[in-house]
């Protein structure tokens, strides 16, 4: 189990990989839900080192302060580009919003999200596909693709994707070969599936995740390759230890 150290759980929401200003791998926890309507003046992302090993430690996070430029909303979904280490987050809300984050986070003061396109309605989780060359936006329904544009935002539309019926569907991420979805529920003994990406959403043969900030980035893909084997582990540990962590302190929804 993993501890975040110096981090406080209000309602957290997200989980995304990317890397520290130095290019070294981290995880980022996303304090973003706000179901009171937009009461919370801001909300905060904190990251961690990413771990080589698995095992119970606790780590210090370091906290990111982010407002929405147009005022406080409700979100779920926080997604970082591999190419870029950018951060998104689309609002869940009827009218939803993707939001980019600075290309710089800094710990003082606010990060000041500004709004870059539209998301679908009540949108849950997201996630960029390993190549960076697309991202999708869930829903408690289906899901909706969109080609990365200029700059590594998520940018045109390509298509909306059915899924399959579930008790409370948040959560969602690509395969590692780019070419399927695996979607997710709240809630315990809880199936995930594997739903295949239609042809126009494919990764092409050649394509990569070359970073496209600056930064040890030599070093970074060094790291990403030696941590990708336990990546996935990782990631389950801190599902199930959030969600029992979180069930015991407070009921969701």
């Amino acid at each position: 189990m993993l501890t975040v150290g110096g981090a406080s759980a209000r309602d957290w929401e997200a989980i995304a990989v990317g890397e520290d200003g130095r290019g070294r791998p981290a995880i980022f926890v996303a304090d973003i839900g706000d179901n009171l309507g937009g009461a919370w003046p801001y909300v905060t992302v904190y990251r961690i080192p990413e771990p080589s090993q698995l095992r119970s430690r606790t780590l210090r996070a370091t906290a990111f302060k982010m407002k929405y430029e147009d005022g406080p909303r409700n979100a779920e979904t926080m997604m970082i580009n591999p190419r870029t280490n950018r951060l998104y987050i689309a609002s869940k809300l009827f009218g939803g919003k993707i939001y980019e984050a600075p290309a710089k986070l800094r710990t003082s003061g606010f990060n000041v999200m500004r709004k870059v396109g539209d998301a679908p309605a009540i949108a849950t989780d997201g996630a960029f596909s390993p190549d960076g060359r697309t991202c999708v936006v869930r829903t408690y329904f289906g899901a909706r693709l969109y080609a990365v544009g200029p700059g590594g935002r998520p940018g045109e539309a390509l298509t909306s994707i059915d899924l399959p019926m579930q008790k409370q569907g948040e959560s969602v991420t690509y395969t590692a070969d780019g070419r399927s979805l695996l979607v997710g529920s709240e809630g315990t003994n809880q199936p995930v599936y594997q739903v295949p990406l239609p042809d126009e959403a494919l990764p092409s043969p050649s394509a990569s995740a070359s970073p496209e900030h600056g930064g040890a980035a030599s070093g970074a893909e060094n790291g990403r390759r030696d941590a990708g084997g336990s990546r996935a582990g990782l990631f389950l540990a801190l599902a199930i230890a959030g969600a029992v962590g979180y069930g015991l302190l407070r009921k969701r929804r």
